[in-house]
């Protein structure tokens, strides 16, 4: 399980979240703008995730074809 797909890291990022919004920016835009630098940084980080999950997963796979070749 990826550590974007489970409930508990989920909740840590809604508690950045609200102790970010405890510091609001002065302006609408700003907060807009914040949000939004928020959202992709996750965005990003998940598909970090799911890029190292799969290369993982091939070369699990990679592994046991070898090892089951040689017997």
């Amino acid at each position: 399980m990826v550590l974007s797909e489970s409930l508990g890291f989920f909740f840590f990022y809604l508690t950045v979240i609200v102790c970010l919004l405890y510091f609001v920016p002065d302006t609408i835009w700003f907060l807009l703008l914040w949000i939004v630098v928020g959202v992709s940084c996750a965005a990003v980080d998940r598909a970090r995730l799911d890029q190292w999950r799969n290369q993982y997963a091939s070369s699990i796979k990679r592994v046991v074809t070898q090892v089951s070749e040689r017997k």
